[in-house]
Parts: structure tokens; C-alpha cells; sequence
């Protein structure tokens, strides 16, 4: 087997890798457009840098959905990091 073959055939799989890790996100994404908006409050709200020195908000909140209590750090489907200004955004708004 060549080296171009080889080289092929693991760039095709890290490809497909990232297309169906791409389809789950926004699998999840459709999903939750049927979410029941509801309000709640902010328990804790902070910054954590990543790895690579980026910007993660960490923001934890409480909601009721039919008398029942939730907890959550969710704050966008797919969100891993983001830059400074964009992650300061999400923790004051």
C-alpha cells in the first residue's frame, strides 16, 4: 500500500469523524427547538480558561418545568470555547 493511499484513507476518516460529529450537534440542536421556554435563575456565573488560554463561560442555572426543580450548564448546543468578548456576553446577559 503507498503513502498516498495511507494519507488518503486517514484524512477520509477524520473527515467522516467530523461530519457525523457535526450531524449529532445539529441533531441536537433541531431538537431543542421544541423546548419549553420557562423562566429561571443564574445559581453561579464565571470564567474558565481553556487549555489554549480561550475564554469558557461556565454558567449554572435553576429552572421549574411542571413543579419540578432542574439544574444546567448548558449554555449553547455544540459550545465548546469561545473568544473573550463573545464568552464576557453570555456570562452578563
Amino acid at each position: 500500500m503507498s503513502i498516498n493511499i495511507l494519507i488518503s484513507l486517514v484524512l477520509g476518516l477524520v473527515g467522516l469523524i467530523g461530519i457525523l460529529l457535526s450531524c449529532k450537534i445539529i441533531s441536537r440542536a433541531i431538537d431543542s427547538e421544541g423546548w419549553a421556554v420557562v423562566e429561571g435563575n443564574i445559581v453561579e456565573s464565571l470564567f474558565d480558561k481553556s487549555m489554549n488560554n480561550d475564554l469558557q463561560p461556565i454558567v449554572k442555572y435553576q429552572y421549574f418545568v411542571e413543579g419540578k426543580s432542574f439544574e444546567n450548564d448548558v449554555v449553547k448546543i455544540g459550545m465548546k470555547t469561545m473568544l473573550d468578548e463573545s464568552a464576557e456576553r453570555v456570562v452578563t446577559n
